[in-house]
């Protein structure tokens, strides 16, 4: 059985459209048999990154913080994937979904080794969860954000050796992402 963490980044967690959606996905995504659970960044206590270095070199893998990241490092490398569900922001994922994003970096060394002629981080784990992310499109949202959004993935799950499985917009449908989640 595939095990699916989402990672829902709105930042209020009023937007009942919003809300319903990941609702509706949880249960698609269920109904295939994965298991799925669904993390709110909103109700979370995450702090933000401050490049310390206490994850790499004090206490390698656990942030200086103790916030509500540890219990969400455990899920994150727990599972299959690892989905990303943000509203769009000035074009990219919001803020809390970034802070999310930028503090999983206790997931890896601080050594480095070349990765397909580029410098990345060693990983810490044998295995890391593929990761997806979907959008709620702002207004003015194109195919140019899109592909920029599915870049900037694709080098995240490089950086974790993993894969980017898919970056949707919730325009999409339900039926999309499930045809793509479900690979397992």
């Amino acid at each position: 059985m595939e095990k699916i963490i989402i990672l829902n980044g709105h930042p209020t967690g009023q937007d009942q459209t919003y809300l319903q959606y990941i609702e509706a996905l949880v249960i698609a995504l269920g109904e295939d048999g994965a298991s799925v659970e669904c993390l709110n960044i909103y109700e979370k206590n995450i702090r933000y990154c401050t490049g310390c270095w206490t994850c790499w070199w004090a206490t390698p893998g656990r942030c200086v913080f103790h916030d509500d990241m540890e219990g969400i490092y455990r899920k994150v490398m727990a599972a299959d994937q690892l989905l990303y569900i943000s509203p769009m922001v000035a074009g990219y994922v919001s803020v809390e979904t970034k802070r999310a994003m930028d503090r999983m970096i206790p997931l890896l060394h601080p050594y480095i080794e070349v990765v397909q002629g580029e410098c990345h981080h060693r990983k810490r784990y044998d295995k890391y969860p593929h990761l997806a992310l979907i959008v709620q499109k702002e207004d003015d949202t194109d195919e140019e954000d899109r592909a920029i959004l599915e870049e900037l993935m694709t080098r995240l799950a490089l950086n974790f050796r993993s894969e980017c499985d898919y970056v949707h917009t919730m325009a999409d449908g339900i039926e999309e992402v499930r045809n793509e989640a479900c690979y397992a």
